[in-house]
């Protein structure tokens, strides 16, 4: 069967490319060489559904050497990480663009698979995830169809490429992904044996990287219209191959419905760490596993130790001397945190009250403008006054400290040292 006969009757407008100018230039060197070349993948189902459009990618049945070779001549860089794999990435004019020759995957292993080249379309849309990722696009804008994809795009439907259970085993992450765009497009499952498949096959996540779990995981999370697949998520076991069986959605819903009744605090809710500090708050955890497991920075490690100590707990009722010493101990960004997720807190516990809201909010205020203080006392200046250097600085410096907070963080360094 010819290409052709795949070639849908609507077409995308090249007003969605022509407008960038690192694109057209990077179109130009691939058509000045007559070379055939393609929009794939998020690209063309993005611009179907009128979605913004992030990453741009492109396949061709150049070989990889042919087109690293052919951009390099142009005087474009290349990031050469994929191209045992048959992808280069062209940097150009601070834009990067991933370029992947057509190919088959012979062999994998559920993370990492051995690869073919090949000059057919279709064999390379075959190896796709699903059908919605499927189409292609040429440079006219006309798309390339070979699975169906946009019935189930126009249907808001989720379908593997071929058998479910094959896809799945070739990589492993497909099943996150199934559920990452099921919450992204507000998709629906097209077969309930291929959603079932995900679930039979979920501890197959066990063998993925913790950064490949929490890239996905974290996509998911941001998605607050669609509490209800990281619930089927939970109730289907998915999750309990990354994150404590006994995690719940109750702080994240109640989280998710403060940021919509107060648009200000969707900066603070927006933040995978506390989204994730939603769902194991309040249960018996062991955060270092979690943070092993999901590869977290120790920057993200140490967000969410404090997000789930015992202090998370406060009163809106909040003094302002009491205020200050919290934003001074936790540093806004994160106290501002804890803060939003002791109100979801008190939300769930009082049913949905939006009694408190309006102090809660007015607290919230308070601790975005507070400005951040600063110890004016340092080692050095209990030395020069005569303390002996050793755990007798240190036991001072921190008793000075605990009196400078509770009185407000207002006191400066002579009213400090007048204490010793």
């Amino acid at each position: 069967m010819s290409d052709k006969s795949f070639k849908l009757n609507i077409s995308l407008s090249r007003q969605t490319w022509e407008k960038r100018t690192s694109l057209v230039k990077l179109i130009k060197i691939f058509t000045d060489a007559k070379v055939d070349i393609r929009f794939i993948g998020g690209f063309v189902r993005n611009a179907l559904l009128g979605l913004p459009i992030t990453d741009i990618d492109f396949a061709t049945p150049l070989l990889p050497n042919k087109t690293i070779k052919l951009l390099e001549t142009a005087g474009i860089d290349c990031i050469l990480t994929g191209v045992e794999y048959g992808t280069a990435t062209a940097k150009v004019e601070g834009e990067t663009y991933q370029i992947t020759t057509l190919r088959q995957d012979i062999s994998n292993d559920g993370r990492r698979a051995k690869v073919k080249f090949t000059d057919c379309w279709k064999t390379d849309a075959s190896r796709r995830d699903f059908t919605i990722n499927a189409m292609s696009a040429n440079l006219e804008g006309e798309i390339y169809d070979y699975f169906s994809g946009y019935n189930d795009l126009i249907n808001g439907k989720i379908r593997f490429v071929g058998r479910a259970e094959k896809r799945i085993t070739e990589d492993h992450l497909r099943i996150l992904r199934y559920f990452r765009f099921m919450a992204n497009l507000d998709f629906q499952p097209a077969s309930v044996e291929a959603y079932n498949t995900c679930i039979e096959h979920a501890h197959l996540t066990k063998s993925l990287s913790g950064e490949r779990i929490w890239s996905e995981l974290r996509k998911i999370l941001s998605l607050s219209s669609q509490i209800k697949v990281i619930e089927k998520m939970i109730n289907d076991g998915i999750t309990s191959h990354f994150l404590p069986q006994n995690v719940s959605t109750k702080y994240l819903v109640r989280i998710y419905e403060l940021a919509n009744e107060h648009p200000s605090l969707n900066a603070i809710v927006d933040q995978p760490i506390v989204l994730l500090g939603c769902l194991l708050k309040d249960k018996k955890i062991n955060i270092e596993k979690i943070a092993t497991k999901l590869k977290l920075s120790n920057k993200e490690l140490g967000e969410l130790s404090k997000l789930l100590s015992p202090d998370t707990k406060m009163n809106s009722k909040m003094s302002k001397i009491e205020l200050n010493g919290r934003v001074y101990r936790n540093g806004r960004r994160q106290f501002l945190s804890k803060l939003v997720l002791s109100w979801a807190m008190e939300k769930e516990k009082n049913n949905g009250s939006k009694l408190n809201d309006d102090t809660w909010l007015k607290l919230v205020e308070k601790a975005a403008s507070v400005k951040e203080k600063v110890f004016p006392v340092k080692g050095r200046d209990l030395i020069e006054r005569g303390i002996p250097e050793g755990p007798q600085v240190s036991d001072i410096l921190k008793s000075l400290e605990d009196w400078w907070v509770k009185n407000g963080c207002k006191a400066d360094k002579i009213a400090c040292l007048k204490r010793l």
